[in-house]
């Protein structure tokens, strides 16, 4: 196993208000043949190892005292690297930052090998956009599309769910819906 994640996935096609703003992502897409990451997410905790029984028994306690969070994107954010990845920058909230830091108090004692990009400290929320591996010109080409865009979306945060990626494999292990109103 690569990696599991706790994160929260996103539908912005869902009556949030985005189509617009989404069509033009999907239609840059389309037309620079950058795929569009099939698992839209953001990750909140990124781990190699949990005990997971624990994890999930903590992860529904938790989220069963959440309010729904409101989110937004702000613009298209890239990762350099060796493989570089495209993002939705998404704007940090007083909010957003304390869930953060207490889903940290709770999960470091049930997990092993924290991916620190994800620590409170150097934390970056964000929707990435493509897989590792996409063509440089693709990206650039999509970037190129979207530069005078403002691509700025709404989601409502109102659930964690515990994903995984095993090489190119990824997949949904379980989700757990906030309790509280929206």
């Amino acid at each position: 196993m690569d990696a599991y994640a706790v994160a929260t996935l996103f539908d912005p096609g869902l009556k949030q208000g985005n189509s617009a703003v989404w069509s033009k992502i999907t239609e840059a897409s389309e037309v620079t043949g950058m795929p569009i990451h099939a698992m839209l997410h953001c990750s909140w905790h990124v781990s190699i190892h949990y005990q997971m029984q624990e994890m999930f028994e903590r992860l529904d306690q938790f989220a069963k005292t959440r309010d729904v969070i409101r989110i937004q994107t702000a613009g298209l954010g890239i990762f350099t690297a060796a493989k570089p990845i495209l993002y939705l920058p998404i704007v940090k909230t007083a909010e957003m930052m304390r869930v953060h830091e207490q889903l940290w108090e709770i999960l470091a004692p049930v997990s092993s090998s924290q991916v620190m990009y994800y620590a409170p400290e150097s934390w970056m929320p964000h929707i990435t956009l493509n897989d590792e591996g996409t063509e440089i010109d693709r990206m650039c080409l999509f970037k190129q599309k979207l530069l005078f865009e403002p691509l700025v979306l709404s989601f409502n945060v109102d659930h964690f769910a515990v994903i995984y990626r095993n090489g190119p494999e990824e997949g949904l292990m379980q989700t757990f819906q906030f309790k509280g109103r929206s």
